[in-house]
């Protein structure tokens, strides 16, 4: 579950089983806003992007899918970021352009311009590094 902070329209949800459904909310009315998004099993984390709230990342199945309101419609982006096949149990829009997914090794997946960028292994055992984008 996200909610888009910077103007407290939306509330955005992730079902499970059988199917993953993503289901978009007016957060003001908690009405549905069109149809949910059904994406199949294995999705696990969904996100409103901070920089642009009509988008919306669901990260599982060792990729992050971007879903785009568009007039009260659900539209997958064809944009999908593939990532390493590991079990990534977070993510987060580090910018409008960059996504950074952590798995649960503890590795960390930096993505730019919706594509695999750089993977960063055991970032704890590594002192006072920097990491560019």
């Amino acid at each position: 579950m996200a909610y888009s902070h910077k103007n407290g329209k939306y509330l955005v949800c992730l079902t499970k089983h059988p199917n993953c459904q993503v289901i978009l909310l007016d957060a003001g009315r908690m009405k549905p806003v069109g149809q949910s998004y059904v994406l199949g099993p294995g999705y696990n984390v969904v996100k409103i992007n901070p920089f642009d709230m009509r988008k919306i990342s669901v990260s599982g199945n060792g990729n992050i899918k971007l879903i785009q309101e568009v007039e009260n419609t659900l539209k997958e982006l064809p944009d999908i970021i593939h990532l390493p096949k590991d079990n990534f149990v977070t993510h987060i829009w580090f910018d409008n352009h960059h996504l950074v997914a952590a798995n649960d090794k503890g590795e960390i997946c930096i993505t730019k311009n919706k594509h695999f960028y750089q993977k960063i292994k055991k970032p704890y055992n590594i002192p006072n590094k920097v990491y560019e984008f």
